[in-house]
């Protein structure tokens, strides 16, 4: 397909030509020109910023490259999306829903499709964690757009804005001027533009990095020439104030979720889930291509189960291969230390300081101080671009500014900003941010800790815990920087830093850390919703302290775990369960020999809820009627399996056992 077939116009010019062509002999070809001049017009701005997007989104820059060292984004994108569809308009109703006729699977082609009841969203929110490829994401869809791959006949127009880089635009713009950001040769075109808003799709890159105020919030305007500031622009275009019957991509993290769920009128919820292990597979392919080295990474991924969990996570996945080419070429033995998540990135830091920062005039313990430092202050400021005058604040130099670890960006002049810097993913910025409480003295890494742990403690945390959940700076705390800062306090990573990379954590962090985590899992008692499940289960497996372990669960009674729930930590924290009676696996996708490993956590619970029976095997169901069969509670035991459909086979083999195996039909 052609770039021009886009164009909606092409749609009525081109049969107007065969139409008029024998008339077209009777006018002065001056009067044709002043006729069909603006038909030409359009179509050759547009194709001029299709060729646009098409150049800058078909290579990628990878995460460490050198300067002009590029990737093809087909060579490493795979698709990721699983959508939740619901007539509900809160991300919670639907989650409930997703035993429904209302839950499917989607990809990207189909997120604008009606949904069952024939309702189509012209808001779209594309949810997951950092690193699980929202925005690459956004650039495949620019990219197969631009290609005529994709919305071909329905979007004429797709903008993507980036929250990071409009976060650096200071003064007032209009809606107007941020279709110009986009391309600036679109000026002429701007009015037909405007006019068509039900061809128009607007894509909003990392919407949980737009600082937005309440003041904001407020604020909107409905004139798309109006100058705000960008952030009410912006506020103005999500609550459909301006354009009104156009289109909505959003990407974001989950913390937020609540944010949107105000601002957009009933939205469709994505949930991109990351990499299955068969996508794992793919891409460790493309990654190392050799079918050998393919096979030896994709084995010791297979066999060592925190770095298979890893894995999911596209970057993580990316840092793991990285890894595991260095250890191809060197013959390192790293089975004893890629066993957390803070551990591969510790690991994947120390080869970039051995292979890529030689040169630098700076001791590699300065260096990482300073860039944690310079990650801290970014994240306290919720900015992941960083100006340039930051940054030599930092270094003296050019010369001295890591590559390895910081991008260079040159940035369209519109946004007054010319040149920034950014880490080479959001996560390592999270993981230097952490770092930043380790390196230093111990009576500042003492008042850091007890500074930050101060910020994130109501008086009463067992009555504030919902609310202490869903606030957006708690969540850049547990939802990223104390899971490292837990896993940095890992015995095996301690060794390691302290012998590979001489450096030694203050004695002081420790105890902190520890207390305030035991505070509040004591605190909850029964961990009864998902997001408090996934933040302790990080936590706590970052750390691996056996003694630790059971002193904070040896009391907690019952458990939901999340459909997203990852397995490895699970498996890790229920370990020190004791007293465990309840135990929800609350949508989780637990296959038959997952629950095979769960088995030993089964039988001792009074109570196993499957209250979301669409993703429970009957081989699933056989593997908990033989927990009941084994189970040493003496107290009837119930398996509440929803409305799971159970076969005449299986029936045949007792599942359906009144007294012990409660089935809801």
């Amino acid at each position: 397909m052609c770039n021009t077939d886009r164009c909606a116009s092409l749609k009525f010019i081109i049969p107007i030509f065969y139409i008029l062509s024998p008339v077209c002999k009777i006018f002065p070809s001056s009067v044709l020109d002043k006729l069909l001049h603006p038909c030409f017009t359009l179509i050759q701005l547009l194709t001029s910023y299709i060729n646009h997007i098409k150049s800058d989104c078909a290579v990628v820059k990878e995460y460490n490259s050198l300067i002009g060292e590029r990737v093809w984004l087909d060579d490493r994108y795979m698709d990721l999306t699983e959508e939740l569809r619901s007539k509900g308009n809160t991300l919670q109703q639907v989650l409930s829903k997703r035993d429904s006729k209302d839950f499917r699977n989607t990809r990207i082609e189909c997120l604008f499709d009606s949904v069952p009841h024939g309702v189509t969203s012209k808001t779209v929110v594309l949810q997951g964690q950092a690193g699980i490829g929202k925005s690459f994401t956004t650039l495949k869809m620019m990219s197969d757009w631009a290609s005529g791959k994709l919305y071909s006949d329905r979007f004429s127009y797709v903008f993507l804005l980036r929250c990071q880089e409009l976060n650096l635009i200071a003064h007032k713009v209009s809606l107007h001027d941020l279709i110009l950001y986009c391309c600036q040769d679109l000026e002429p075109v701007i009015p037909q533009i405007l006019s068509q808003p039900e061809k128009v799709l607007f894509i909003v890159d990392g919407f949980d990095e737009l600082k937005l105020s309440e003041e904001a919030l407020k604020d909107f305007t409905t004139d798309p020439y109006e100058k705000m500031s960008v952030e009410q622009i912006m506020n103005s275009i999500l609550r459909k104030k301006v354009l009104q019957n156009s289109c909505l991509a959003i990407t974001t993290r989950p913390i937020s979720i609540k944010i949107l769920e105000k601002i957009l009128k009933n939205p469709a919820y994505t949930e991109i889930l990351g990499f299955s292990e068969n996508r794992i597979k793919e891409y460790i392919q493309k990654f190392f291509k050799d079918e050998k080295k393919v096979e030896r990474a994709f084995c010791y991924v297979k066999e060592h189960e925190g770095v298979l969990t890893a894995c999911f996570v596209p970057v993580m996945c990316w840092i793991v291969c990285t890894v595991l080419r260095e250890h191809f070429q060197e013959g390192t033995d790293i089975s004893h230390i890629l066993e957390t998540e803070t551990s591969i990135f510790v690991y994947f830091v120390s080869i970039i300081l051995k292979h890529h920062c030689q040169e630098s005039s700076l001791p590699p313990q300065d260096l990482l101080q300073r860039l944690s430092i310079l990650a801290k202050s970014g994240i306290d400021k919720n900015e992941v671009l960083l100006k340039e005058e930051e940054v030599n604040s930092f270094f003296s130099d050019s010369a001295q500014v890591p590559s390895s670890f910081l991008n260079k960006i040159l940035l369209k002049k519109s946004i007054g900003c010319k040149t920034v810097y950014s880490f080479m993913h959001l996560t390592f910025q999270e993981f230097f941010d952490a770092l930043s409480y380790i390196l230093c003295d111990e009576k500042d890494a003492k008042e850091n800790m007890e500074t930050l742990l101060k910020k994130h403690t109501f008086p009463d945390a067992k009555e504030n815990m919902e609310s202490f959940l869903k606030h957006k700076f708690f969540f850049l705390f547990t939802g990223s920087v104390s899971p490292f800062l837990f896993g940095l306090l890992n015995t095996n990573t301690l060794q390691f830093l302290k012998e590979e990379m001489t450096i030694s954590i203050p004695s002081g962090v420790k105890p902190l850390l520890l207390d305030w985590l035991q505070s509040f899992i004591s605190s909850i008692q029964n961990f009864c919703s998902s997001e408090e499940s996934d933040f302790f289960f990080r936590c706590l497996y970052e750390l691996h302290d056996p003694q630790f372990l059971c002193d904070v669960m040896q009391n907690v009674e019952s458990m939901q775990l999340s459909f997203k729930t990852t397995v490895s930590p699970v498996f890790y924290c229920l370990r020190g369960c004791e007293r465990l009676k309840s135990l929800d696996l609350y949508s989780c996708k637990f296959t038959e020999k997952v629950l095979e490993m769960l088995q030993p956590v089964v039988m001792k619970c009074e109570q196993t809820l499957l209250s979301r029976a669409k993703y429970i095997t009957e081989d699933s169901a056989k593997v908990l009627y033989t927990c009941y069969l084994c189970s040493p509670v003496s107290r009837p035991c119930s398996y509440n399996l929803g409305n799971f459909p159970v076969s005449d086979e299986n029936s045949k083999a007792g599942i359906k056992t009144p007294q012990c195996f409660t089935l809801f039909f």
